[in-house]
């Protein structure tokens, strides 16, 4: 028995396939499937049949007369040779031409299946839930150790903390994974989750085709909760994708769709208390302000000071009407002086008596003109004060008078004071009312 290093085997393998004439110039048909174009212009994808797969490689592919045949999905016809890769130690197909002979079976499956439900309109907006806003519990149904769970755990963590994930661990390829995803949804059309997440990781084509079942699309289409399907990366389509509620392109980003930001929301609602406790001290030193002016106005138009003013008035009248009778007096007194002198003593005694008696009914008189006068003012005062109190601003409002201010808050006694689309302040007795101007009509008087 030879004795080999893993080098030496792959080497010796390497070249029986170098030298094998048949595997240097062959034909092989198969279905195309995980195709990747890359940057550096080779095509790396595998072709396969029901039982197995082979590894394919073009070099250049875009220098190729036929490189539209090369999609996923499509059955082809590729011209090569068999080459053993070294450092992966893998059998794999180096391709130098490509023929399209037809559609796969998977991606003709699909076709089939995705015209027929779009022509029943299960794909149709018009049929598709909301998303509720705030979830508390998420159903997720996909591998319990696949990538997908845990990329949704992590972004709901970060998202939300308070939010739950309840997992339904599903098989997510193979012959029996498509009921294994119904099952998961007859589970949580029981439980109290607000909305489902359905879906894996990336794949190849034929690792998605579980999410191309009809049967699973009806179940999607009947479900009486949101559902939302993250299958593959950002360019796989599968019939899930079509018939459930939202679409999302991967299984963190459904997360990202399924899930509020607790701390966004946080913050939202801080902003916009902050903005209504401003906003409430705006109102209020507002009305504060308002409350002074018109304080102010109606201290102004106070019937007490109105009084008081005309009290002062009429006493001041009073003391000025005393003090001329005063001064009439003396100057009498002096004339008299005058006239003694001119005069003989028994005269001057006698008109001194007469005029003393003239004086004194003079005064006498005076003063009763005087407190006559003071009575009529004295009792004009009263009927000013009683007719004031009728005008009084609060007595008034009662029955139902009411006080209007323009909007320079200065009391409005005539159309002239304000201006049409002016808005005006009308003060009642319980509160006050801001209207606007619409028209001025002047009565002729």
């Amino acid at each position: 028995m030879l004795n080999f290093k893993v080098s030496e085997l792959i080497n010796y393998i390497k070249e029986l396939t170098n030298k094998d004439f048949i595997l240097n110039q062959l034909y092989v048909e198969g279905e195309i499937s995980n195709l990747n174009k890359h940057s550096n212009g080779n095509a790396y994808f595998t072709v396969k049949d029901d039982y197995c797969r082979l590894s394919c490689v073009i070099y250049d592919y875009k220098s190729l007369d036929n490189n539209g045949s090369l999609e996923d999905g499509n059955q082809v016809r590729l011209k090569g040779k068999i080459s053993l890769a070294e450092a992966e130690s893998t059998l794999r197909l180096l391709a130098t031409e490509v023929e399209s002979i037809g559609l796969g079976n998977i991606y003709e499956r699909f076709e089939k299946t995705k015209k027929e439900l779009e022509e029943k309109g299960y794909f149709s907006s018009d049929h598709k839930k909301s998303i509720p806003k705030f979830s508390k519990k998420i159903g997720v149904i996909t591998s319990s150790d696949g990538a997908a769970i845990k990329d949704i755990i992590s972004v709901t963590k970060r998202r939300n903390p308070y939010v739950s994930i309840v997992l339904y661990p599903a098989a997510v390829q193979g012959p029996y994974s498509a009921s294994s995803l119904i099952e998961g949804l007859d589970y949580f059309s029981d439980t109290d989750v607000d909305l489902v997440i359905i879906g894996r990781g990336g794949g190849s084509y034929e690792d998605l085709d579980s999410f191309n079942s009809k049967e699973l699309a009806l179940k999607i289409f009947n479900f009486d909760k949101p559902i939302i399907s993250a299958v593959g990366h950002e360019i796989d389509f599968v019939i899930s994708d079509f018939v459930s509620d939202m679409r999302a392109p991967t299984p963190s980003a459904a997360a990202e769709l399924a899930v509020f930001n607790h701390y966004e929301a946080i913050k939202e609602i801080e902003n916009n208390l902050s903005t209504i406790f401003k906003s409430l001290e705006n109102k209020f030193y507002k009305e504060s302000t308002l409350l002074k002016t018109l304080d102010t106005r109606l201290k102004l138009i106070s019937v007490d000071k109105i009084i008081n003013n005309k009290a002062r008035d009429n006493l001041v009248l009073i003391n000025n009407t005393k003090n001329i009778v005063n001064n009439n007096i003396k100057f009498k007194e002096s004339n008299l002086n005058l006239i003694y002198k001119k005069i003989n003593k028994d005269k001057l005694l006698k008109l001194i008596s007469d005029n003393e008696n003239k004086i004194l009914r003079l005064k006498e008189k005076s003063f009763k003109s005087i407190d006559y006068k003071y009575l009529d003012m004295e009792r004009k005062l009263l009927l000013l004060k009683s007719r004031m109190d009728k005008l009084d601003v609060k007595a008034m409002q009662k029955q139902g008078y009411s006080v209007v201010l323009n909007s320079e808050f200065d009391l409005v006694r005539n159309i002239n004071d304000v201006d049409i689309e002016e808005i005006i302040n009308i003060l009642l007795e319980n509160g006050e009312i801001k209207v606007k101007v619409l028209e001025k009509k002047e009565y002729q008087l």
